[in-house]
């Protein structure tokens, strides 16, 4: 259970609270109604380590990290909605970006993914963005095309249908509002 309450910790006021999430999801057991919660909450921190990790194997390749973050989006989707089986991927990215980042991280989000000459994206743009590149590592294989900001420094991206996109956040920011993300998904779990 350290595993969880430590990747946790810091999306909660004190280490107390992220223990109490944690701990609070543990007890359920597979036959209660709840358990989908438990393993959205392990299945988010398996997702997000695992991109965390891509840096030991591809050092510095965003779209194999941002392939898993956006897997965790979807699977937190499909969990809440707990519609596994025949699902859309991107529906489920879109809802997830619709539904559980908050208001002003949507407005974090929208800001960070521009097209040239357009003041903001909407949040389904940015959904679709991102849901893109996963996309394009899972058909095409490219892995490596995406950046994220550096040294803050916005980078120009292209998606796989040739749409120009200036990123101006960091790996760190995104996987940031993720996990909060699935925070609230988990916590909105009925």
């Amino acid at each position: 259970m350290n595993a969880w309450i430590d990747f946790y910790k810091p999306f909660f006021a004190t280490p107390e609270a992220a223990r109490s999430f944690v701990e609070s999801l543990e007890k359920n057991k597979p036959s209660d109604p709840r358990y989908s919660a438990t393993v959205m909450m392990h299945q988010a921190q398996r997702l997000v380590s695992i991109a965390d990790d891509i840096d030991v194997i591809r050092p510095e390749q965003y779209s194999l990290k941002l392939f898993f973050l956006v897997i965790c989006t979807e699977t937190m989707s499909k969990l809440f909605q707990r519609s596994l089986e025949n699902s859309e991927s991107r529906h489920a990215v879109r809802f997830f970006f619709d539904q559980f980042i908050s208001d002003h991280n949507q407005e974090v989000l929208t800001s960070a993914f521009k097209k040239p000459y357009h003041p903001k994206s909407t949040i389904e743009t940015v959904a679709d963005c991102l849901y893109d590149v996963r996309a394009d590592v899972v058909l095409e294989g490219k892995h490596w095309e995406f950046k994220f900001k550096e040294n803050g420094t916005p980078m120009l991206n292209l998606d796989p249908e040739g749409n120009v996109y200036i990123v101006s956040i960091d790996y760190a920011e995104l996987r940031h509002i993720i996990v909060q993300g699935c925070i609230k998904a988990i916590q909105d779990y009925a």
